[in-house]
């Protein structure tokens, strides 16, 4: 107030640094010995400025102030929101990702009031042209410093990418991009799960020689790769059989400078696909298939379960695993009955199988693939009981001198029998 006050009659209150919440009714009071008087009554309210308020920081500071004051004392459930609309502001380029314009909105119920717009600048400490002068710089040194790099960003190249395709088309590409430069002498090799080698490249050439036979003919890489960073593989004329994981792997000095796996799913035409569950008490499930010439099933391992060709079955192409627990119909070709017999399953014989139709000319005629899934043997006996079978039967006529072990889950041995005797 002034300080002639008393003697001028200007009573007059002067408020500095105005905040939204000095908004509301102002009393002036006179006082004397024979008592008081009130004088006036003022309304004041603060409006939003029309122009945002201005922060500005610089990029890294652990966290910035972005003022906003309102009265919310007699609202009822207020909320408050923060909200952000990206930076037009071209005079600092590039715009950090948290700069631009901040406003802080009260609601109550029947309505808002936009209280505060707040105009936030992030600046960058490094400027843009000393960070390109940098990636020149590292660009330059390609020996030892891109091998760092590369082995830096392995982890990066070690996802795995899924490619689907549908069998009978032309090629299908395998991705693989590094955007480090490479070496003149790194050695790329793809390699499928069971480690054969489907392409190697070496020494700005294709190495043909190295390749398996499975994939010999059917494989390209592009010419400049070296130069662009675009190590993917062209795999031609896929076959359902070429589903897998393909690993692409760069070498330098025989160190391993970058990884990458990429998983092939072909989607056959002529697939089907058939489940069945079963409990390992039954001694013969059937596994169906359709009307073939050659019937190969291969289980998750691909270990051919049984193979028939040519009017009769082919014991000697069978997996071991499979030896004598398998069985085909004779009459199938006139019957088109063409169903597995699986003799004495167990939780092992868990998986897909493949029923395959090839001609002649050993192409692919048409898929059917089998889901068995074999149940443990589930055996339920009351408490107090005198005893209790565990079921478990096999072929007949065993060797005498053969072991058998009951042990439980945790290895503990239960039972052993050995040479005719417990």
């Amino acid at each position: 107030m002034r300080t002639d006050a008393l003697e001028t009659g200007d009573l007059s209150l002067n408020l500095t640094k105005l905040l939204l919440s000095d908004s509301g009714n102002y009393t002036c009071t006179v006082r004397a010995s024979q008592g008081q008087q009130r004088v006036k009554d003022v309304q004041l309210k603060v409006k939003v400025s029309q122009h945002a308020s201005a922060v500005e920081l610089y990029e890294g500071e652990e966290f910035v102030l972005l003022p906003c004051e309102y009265q919310t004392f007699n609202l009822d459930d207020p909320t408050v929101v923060w909200r952000r609309s990206e930076s037009q502001s071209s005079n600092s380029p590039p715009a950090s990702a948290e700069s631009g314009t901040y406003t802080c909105t009260v609601r109550v119920f029947g309505g808002q009031r936009r209280v505060n717009d707040i105009q936030l600048q992030v600046k960058e400490r490094f400027p843009s042209w000393a960070k390109a002068l940098v990636v020149l710089l590292v660009l330059l040194v390609v020996g030892l410093v891109a091998g760092a790099l590369l082995r830096h960003y392995r982890h990066y190249f070690m996802s795995v990418y899924q490619v689907e395709v549908e069998e009978g088309v032309e090629s299908v590409q395998l991705p693989c991009k590094t955007i480090v430069h490479l070496a003149e002498d790194v050695k790329v090799v793809w390699t499928d799960r069971n480690n054969r080698k489907v392409h190697v490249y070496q020494n700005s050439f294709d190495k043909p020689e190295e390749q398996d036979v499975f994939y010999r003919g059917r494989t390209e890489m592009k010419e400049d790769l070296l130069q662009t960073g675009d190590l993917s593989l062209i795999l031609k004329q896929p076959k359902y059989t070429d589903t897998d994981i393909y690993t692409c792997t760069v070498y330098r000095e025989r160190k391993t400078l970058m990884k990458k796996q990429v998983k092939l799913e072909l989607r056959s035409r002529w697939r089907w696909i058939h489940k069945q569950s079963l409990s390992s008490c039954p001694s013969k499930p059937q596994l169906t298939c359709l009307k073939t010439s050659e019937w190969s099933g291969r289980d998750r391992f691909y270990r051919k379960v049984h193979v028939y060709q040519n009017g009769s079955d082919r014991p000697e192409e069978q997996d071991e695993f499979y030896r004598d627990r398998t069985e085909m119909k004779e009459d199938l070709l006139q019957t088109g009955d063409l169903n597995l017999i699986l003799k004495y399953p167990t939780d092992t014989d868990t998986g897909k199988y493949n029923c395959t139709i090839y001609n002649r000319e050993r192409n692919i005629l048409m898929i059917k693939q089998v889901q068995l899934k074999v149940k443990v043997c589930q055996v339920e006996v009351d408490s107090g009981a005198k005893s209790v079978q565990l079921p478990f039967k096999t072929t007949a006529d065993l060797p005498e001198d053969v072991r058998v072990e009951w042990m439980d889950r945790n290895y503990m041995k239960v039972h052993v029998y050995q040479n005719g005797s417990d």
